[in-house]
């Protein structure tokens, strides 16, 4: 993302006085020095602000006294972009925010709220190219793994005081817990490894899986739906048959499929209009009344019979089927303990053990004994064997006696058909009809839910044109080459972490240096092979040129890429802490005299900034231009003197200030 620094300023509180505005040039290292508490790093703080942070961090003090508006002039490719964030008094920030855009802004209006941080915030998005999608949309509750935003790239933009020499912290607030996963989902985006398309495409697999699921989750339900209705539909067939209802349906097979038993009770007609009224005899309606009566109490006697034989018919099948379970049980245990009677020859009773020398009665003991079982077994297998016999000849004399009652009940039903006539209407008949009607009911409600439960061909065609789509959709996404893309990205970086190395005032320039992205840091190999990470070596000049590394190397990654949603400036506080940790020789409160930066030009002190500033100069130069650095320094001119391409923002010492004197 094109996006530099052209201006920072400050809108006071009295609009009678001008605002402060500090220019920097955008294709240079920029670099404003002076002495401590005149306000420099409120710069990074007060640009960090203007970019939608979640909290003022501005100094307290005469800044936020004095100051009003805060507002930063941005410089992208064709136009200008203008921020500017009220000063949140008692608060800790404000959403009031006036945000400007066109080819040239005018930054002398004072600023009034037209957006706020969440629309601005929409807006770098925008202008960032950032994706609308989650990193991994797959997830219930995205967390960390959400959609990025243009404030995690401050990661790669600002090194404040407290960050460019941590060696437990390599990026701008990466040491909360908060950021530094968010970091780790957004790495990969930012390296290139995953574009705007591969996310488009794991949203589409996620939609996709989910509705697959919700599908296939509707086709076993209906699956199962027409299971329990395969049971009842097998039920009504016995009771069609019972009812006379399927006299030449046959006796269901054991491979029937549920389409077999919808076949034959598909012909039973639902419809039982009532037929037209004949005249009767005197007398014939109390005669067949009667008559009914003595049949209905027949089918009734004959009926609970054909019920007590069926009962009696289920439980002898259930006894011969545990009856044979129990013989072949009883066969295992005989194979078993066939062995038992050899034993008994072989084992004699003045048997001696060949390891102690005792006799051996016991073991005789236990043989005997389990020949005993043994012999026991094979006589509960005999009576097994008769009790078998015995059972079969019941279960058949039941099966006999229960065809003669089904016969029976045949008759009687024919015989009361018969009596009761084509006119007869009856409370007797329809009582007597009630469990026929009841039925015919019940089966055509039971016909008509297993078809809407067996209509799922047109559901089972879409969940194969989703299969085939998600399967389409994972080989392009392919993992394997996203990896493979991730770490070429890191190699890369690596690679030019290298190579900005020794030009820095690193100890071991020379050692393999590893990017680590799960725990964002560095891995640096020493000459023995052993591996260590950042907070295990030693010296805040390492720490400090580590950091100024790794930050060059990622932006100059980042340019590489053509489109980044990484801005294209980074601004650096107090990289010489490391070598002046009490401040500037010369300034007000340092331990050296006023003379000492002159005397020391030549010491490694000063030698070790040079090489800061040498190496950031050379970095915008290797980047045509392309990155702004914004440099933040007690550090005097003498640490860059004789470097090309170093803009001197401003010297802020002997009362001059971030707030002017006439504020």
């Amino acid at each position: 993302m094109d996006l530099r620094i052209r201006a920072i300023l400050l809108y006071p509180r009295d609009h009678s006085k001008p605002p402060r505005r500090i220019e920097f040039k955008l294709d240079q290292v920029n670099v404003l020095t002076g002495e401590s508490q005149t306000g420099k790093s409120a710069l990074l703080a007060i640009v960090d602000y203007c970019l939608g942070s979640g909290k003022c961090a501005i100094p307290v003090g005469k800044i936020r006294e004095k100051t009003e508006w805060f507002g930063v002039l941005f410089q992208m490719k064709k136009s200008q972009l203008f921020l500017a964030r009220k000063e949140p008094g008692t608060r800790s920030q404000t959403s009031d925010m006036c945000m400007r855009e066109d080819e040239t802004v005018d930054t002398d209006t004072y600023p009034a709220k037209t957006a706020n941080v969440d629309a601005v915030t929409n807006r770098l998005n925008q202008l960032a190219g950032l994706p609308t999608l989650e990193m991994e949309p797959d997830r219930e509750s995205p967390g960390f793994a959400g959609r990025p935003s243009f404030r995690d790239m401050a990661a790669f933009t600002f090194q404040p005081q407290h960050i460019i020499a941590n060696p437990y912290t390599v990026f701008f607030k990466a040491d909360t817990y908060e950021h530094q996963e968010k970091l780790k989902y957004v790495f990969p985006f930012v390296l290139g490894a995953v574009d705007n398309d591969h996310l488009a495409l794991k949203r589409e697999l996620s939609d996709l899986e989910k509705e697959l699921e919700r599908k296939t989750r509707e086709l076993d339900a209906r699956r199962r739906a027409l299971d329990t209705w395969a049971a009842q539909i097998r039920a009504f067939y016995s009771q069609g048959r019972e009812l006379g209802l399927l006299s030449k349906a046959p006796d269901p097979q054991e491979g029937w499929r549920l389409e077999d038993y919808l076949k034959h009770l598909r012909t039973i007609r639902m419809d039982r209009t009532e037929e037209p009224a004949a005249r009767l005899d005197t007398g014939a309606t109390a005669r067949a009344a009667k008559e009914l009566s003595a049949l209905r109490e027949e089918e009734d006697l004959v009926a609970r019979g054909i019920g007590e034989h069926r009962m009696r018919l289920t439980r002898l099948e259930e006894l011969a089927s545990s009856s044979g379970q129990l013989e072949t049980t009883i066969g295992f245990q005989q194979e078993r303990l066939r062995p038992a009677e050899w034993f008994r020859e072989k084992v004699s009773t003045d048997a001696m053990c060949p390891i102690c020398g005792h006799q051996n009665g016991k073991a005789v003991e236990q043989v005997a004994r389990l020949v005993s079982i043994a012999q026991e077994i094979d006589r509960t297998s005999a009576q097994m064997g008769n009790a078998k016999q015995v059972l079969t000849k019941e279960i058949a004399d039941t099966k006999k006696r229960l065809l003669e009652l089904e016969r029976s009940v045949e008759v009687v039903r024919a015989q009361r058909k018969e009596l009761e006539g084509k006119t007869e209407r009856t409370r007797a008949h329809r009582q007597q009809t009630t469990e026929l009607f009841r039925f015919l009911g019940r089966l055509e409600q039971a016909l008509e839910n297993v078809q809407a439960a067996h209509q799922f061909g047109e559901l089972s065609e879409s969940i194969r044109a989703l299969q085939d789509k998600v399967t389409q959709i994972r080989s392009r996404i392919d993992p394997g080459a996203e990896r493979k893309r991730l770490e070429d990205a890191q190699r890369r970086v690596t690679a030019l972490i290298a190579r900005y190395l020794p030009t820095l005032d690193v100890e071991s320039p020379d050692d393999p240096v590893f990017l680590d992205l799960k725990n964002l840091t560095l891995k640096i190999s020493s000459k023995g092979g052993r591996e260590d990470f950042l907070w295990e070596i030693g010296s805040g000049a390492n720490w400090m040129g580590y950091h100024v590394a790794t930050l060059l190397a990622l932006q100059e990654h980042f340019i590489s890429l053509g489109s980044s949603p990484v801005p294209t400036f980074l601004m650096v506080d107090q990289p010489s802490q490391v070598y002046f940790p009490e401040g500037w020789p010369g300034d007000p409160g340092a331990p050296q005299a006023a003379d000492a930066v002159s005397q020391a030009e030549h010491s490694d002190d000063i030698q070790g900034v040079h090489k800061f500033f040498e190496t950031v100069s050379a970095a915008v130069k290797r980047m045509s231009g392309r990155l702004q650095i914004i440099v933040i320094d007690h550090a005097d001119q003498i640490t860059w003197k004789g470097l090309q391409g170093i803009n001197r923002v401003g010297r802020w010492r002997d009362g001059d200030a971030l707030i002017p004197k006439d504020w």
